[in-house]
């Protein structure tokens, strides 16, 4: 069952990021990068460790670690970030955004938290555990959405 709640993160995650046209994208290993991208990612991320570098099509696609969190960013080739995403858990998410889920969702425990920065949009993507059920909440503009609720038969 948690394999499949994770699954459904991805799948949300993916459908944030891609644009409506389902083009083929080859991901392939990538050492270097040109001077505005590498410039760019360097001011970005001044505390990024262990950066892996992708090409994607004709973007750059860079793995890190950051603040003890996993993180991704795709950059175009002139150096613009695309997105952002950052892999966290409870203490990833914002004080005031904690509150807010905890107020709404008082049994709940927080599993993790994605935060996805995307052309001027903050989005967090929560796990919770609530009982019996695993909870799927975005939270955007500080706005709590529920998006998926699976009963844990597991548990």
């Amino acid at each position: 069952m948690k394999t499949h709640f994770i699954r459904i993160i991805g799948v949300l995650l993916v459908s944030l990021l891609v644009s409506s046209s389902l083009a083929t994208v080859y991901i392939y290993s990538y050492s270097t990068v040109n001077k505005e991208v590498h410039n760019a990612f360097k001011r970005d991320f001044k505390d990024a460790a262990h950066p892996r570098w992708y090409a994607m099509d004709e973007n750059y696609l860079v793995k890190f670690i950051s603040n003890d969190q996993k993180n991704q960013a795709l950059y175009n080739s002139k150096g613009n970030i695309i997105y952002h995403i950052a892999y966290g858990n409870e203490q990833a998410l914002p004080k005031f955004l904690t509150s807010q889920i905890k107020a709404k969702y008082p049994a709940a425990d927080i599993i993790s938290a994605v935060n996805v920065n995307q052309d001027q949009r903050n989005i967090w993507v929560v796990n919770l555990k609530e009982k019996n059920d695993l909870v799927l909440v975005r939270v955007e503009d500080e706005r709590i959405e529920e998006v998926d609720r699976m009963h844990d038969v597991s548990s």
